[in-house]
């Protein structure tokens, strides 16, 4: 890695990093070669009062409040988030998860179940994309 920076691309704060190595050939969009390659990862909020903009986060706070109200204010991705568990959310659920104001945010890459169970909770307006669950021991 050659550089990292902080820059603004339509309106959201990303990373930029830049990656230099022998031999690398990068093709760019208006169709030049660069010996850099460039990749863009959107840069993280915090969590602002209960909306949410990491998953590793939702989850360490759903198992802590089970009854409180959670609402994501982004996609979210699962990938990188350990579950010793059969679901990321173990014990009852009994709490609201939701996108913000209407909007349809997705979790993905989860793999396992979200919650064991749902006890009188509510779970609305959320998508769940690339689910792959995989237990064979459970």
């Amino acid at each position: 890695v050659s550089s990292v920076e902080e820059v603004v691309v339509d309106g959201k704060t990303l990373y930029k990093v830049v990656a230099k190595a022998p031999d690398l050939v990068q093709r760019r969009e208006d169709d030049t070669l660069s010996e850099e390659y460039v990749h863009y990862f959107e840069k993280q909020l915090p969590k602002v009062d209960n909306v949410y903009y990491s998953f590793n986060e939702l989850i360490t706070d759903m198992q802590k409040n089970p009854t409180g109200t959670f609402k994501l204010g982004a996609d979210l991705n699962a990938a990188n988030t350990p579950t010793p568990s059969k679901s990321y959310v173990t014990g009852e659920f009994k709490g609201k998860l939701s996108s913000v104001d209407g909007q349809h945010y997705t979790i993905h890459n989860t793999a396992r179940p979200l919650f064991n169970n749902i006890v009188g909770g509510t779970v609305k307006n959320i998508n769940l994309n690339n689910v792959n669950i995989d237990m064979p021991w459970a």
